[in-house]
């Protein structure tokens, strides 16, 4: 029992794994991070980060006004937990057009239709363009004839029923990655 004490303090310590970072479903049935907060990447060599609306990225780095709104929505690629924070796709983005602003909305595993479910939270901000980073994996991936997937937002094809995820969250889990 000691032994494994000591080696999950060693691995706090030292970060030898990834901080996993706490998830919460939402009242329209879909997975979203818990905002506000903050974690380190395998090995410890920086941190990521959760903002004040539940999505990757520092509050400081959120745009400034949501005039000329991009939202810039998809999966681990943009979410980029394993790069620094200075490496956001919407930094890249506003440095090529700074007349816009853009906001990331990212989860890993997300799929097609969690990404326009994010188009819909975005509605009331009226951005003037969605840009959707999209793989041949995200359209097989909300479809449930092809592979179903609890930990996904799906659409029954035969059906047309829409199967929302089911959480997965638990106290163990918070406390082992946290």
């Amino acid at each position: 029992m000691c032994f494994f004490i000591v080696s999950e303090v060693l691995a706090r310590i030292f970060h030898i794994s990834t901080d996993a970072p706490k998830t919460v479903k939402n009242e329209r049935g879909f997975i979203d991070y818990v905002a506000n907060q903050e974690g380190y990447w395998e090995g410890g060599k920086h941190k990521w980060y959760i903002n004040k609306y539940g999505y990757p990225g520092k509050d400081e780095k959120l745009p400034s006004s949501f005039k000329n709104l991009i939202t810039v929505i998809g999966d681990s690629y943009i979410e980029n937990f394993m790069n620094p924070d200075s490496c956001r796709q919407a930094i890249f983005l506003k440095k090529i057009k700074a007349d816009y602003n853009y906001f990331e909305m990212s989860r890993s595993g997300a799929n097609l239709l969690d990404y326009l479910e994010y188009t819909k939270v975005m509605d009331t901000c009226k951005p003037i363009y969605n840009l959707l980073y999209v793989n041949t994996n995200d359209f097989k991936q909300s479809i449930r004839n092809l592979n179903s997937n609890v930990l996904s937002t799906q659409i029954d094809l035969v059906t047309e029923k829409m199967f929302y995820p089911k959480y997965q969250g638990s106290k163990l889990k918070d406390v082992l990655y946290n």
